[in-house]
């Protein structure tokens, strides 16, 4: 009769528990809302150096001073884009491009924290349906 009690007593503190658990778990989605109700334009790519040859003779590309400029890399119809940049613009495109990871980053723990709630309300129902078969 005591090791049914004990069972018993387990299960309640192990449902408690759970419910902590799920209660954390909402407090750090509370906290992707701020990412996620954006207003903040974005764009998807990378901002990066392009460098190249021009292919001239006696242009100093020859001798391994490589062109540079900036340009924004993104995927467009599963094709790599570029897209050249003027220099006033690189500043705006880092932190357009900032902001759509952010927002990504965000949505990928968004996705995580659910799935993580799911499961803890699943195992939360098979601990309190155990309570219940030992009552």
């Amino acid at each position: 009769m005591k090791r049914y009690i004990g069972i018993k007593k387990a299960g309640k503190g192990k449902a408690s528990k759970i419910r902590q658990r799920i209660i954390q778990h909402f407090a750090e989605l509370n906290k992707l809302k701020g990412y996620l109700a954006t207003r903040k334009p974005m764009v998807k790519g990378t901002v990066y150096e392009f460098r190249n040859r021009c292919g001239k003779k006696g242009c100093r590309c020859m001798r391994g001073e490589l062109h540079t400029r900036m340009a924004l890399s993104y995927s467009e119809q599963g094709r790599t884009r570029l897209r050249y940049l003027k220099p006033e613009q690189v500043r705006r495109y880092e932190w357009l491009t900032a902001n759509y990871r952010r927002f990504r980053s965000a949505r990928a723990r968004l996705v995580r924290l659910t799935r993580g709630i799911l499961s803890l309300v699943d195992e939360l129902m098979e601990v309190m349906r155990d309570e219940e078969k030992t009552d």
